[in-house]
């Protein structure tokens, strides 16, 4: 008889525990299903081939930036603006962040930063061979002597301001080099990649009239998020971002995700390659 008791109170204890394990199952399953339901406003520009609303995947630092939001479980929904609006936007608390954006003390008092995600192509110099190609350039005084433009949402223009480097404000990289072909400026400080990918786009067919100097307009930096200090919650979706982050790195995505787009040098584990 008392076998017989204590085998049916082994089955109930059987059947209570597989009861609490399906119902912790489900709970997690309801809980991945309910945070894919929250979407997550995030802002971005046009910066092609780095993220781009004209390209099919939106650019490849989009890319990252939604595999590892897809890691915490949410959805980013993406709006394209001009640089100054995404950073008016994110300092309102409109939207949790926008991308991508360097690290820099002048922007500290305005934004929360996640851990930066990939190093930026180099920012250089561009001149136009039909206006001018003679030029000194050794340390950031130098530009004094010359018209330059200086791109909205670019770091250098604080570096512009401290050391007193007068410069022609262009709201993107397109007006900046179309200010160059013109002869109103003698030189762009844009990245590189962007750069090239600007003139093959708007002249075809006088890429051989582009040129570039070979020192850099600023040190090579990481690019992450600027985030709202003042959007809900905006610490801890910070906090989860680079948790998320970090865990795509120990998986293997983030190298995959680096291969695919042939951009290894631009790993934030590795030296940048200038």
């Amino acid at each position: 008889m008392k076998n017989r008791q204590s085998f049916q109170q082994g089955i109930r204890r059987g059947i209570v525990a597989w009861v609490f394990l399906l119902s912790v199952i489900c709970s997690v399953c309801w809980a991945e299903e309910a945070n894919l339901s929250v979407k997550i406003p995030v802002v971005t520009g046009e910066w092609p081939p780095v993220t781009s609303e004209t390209l099919d995947d939106l650019g490849f630092y989009t890319v990252l930036v939604s595999a590892i939001f897809n890691e915490m479980r949410v959805v980013p929904e993406y709006k394209f603006y001009p640089w100054k609006r995404c950073e008016l936007l994110v300092q309102k608390g409109d939207v949790f962040a926008a991308f991508p954006y360097a690290n820099k003390p002048e922007r500290a008092k305005l934004y929360l930063f996640s851990d930066g995600l990939l190093y930026d192509y180099p920012v250089k110099l561009f001149f136009y061979k039909k206006q001018k190609s003679d030029f000194v350039y050794e340390r950031l005084e130098d530009l004094r002597a010359y018209k330059v433009a200086g791109i909205a949402g670019y770091g250098y223009l604080e570096d512009f301001k401290a050391a007193n480097i007068p410069y022609l404000y262009a709201d993107t990289e397109e007006t900046a080099l179309r200010m160059l072909v013109a002869g109103r400026v003698d030189l762009v400080a844009v990245n590189t990649i962007v750069a090239l990918e600007f003139i093959e786009r708007l002249f075809p067919n006088e890429q051989a009239l582009f040129g570039v100097l070979d020192k850099p307009a600023e040190p090579l930096l990481k690019l992450g998020l600027i985030v709202s200090k003042t959007y809900p919650n905006a610490e801890t979706l910070l906090a989860q971002f680079n948790a998320a982050f970090h865990r795509i790195v120990e998986n293997g995505t983030y190298a995959q995700f680096l291969k695919k787009y042939g951009i290894e040098a631009l790993s934030v584990f590795d030296k940048p390659v200038e």
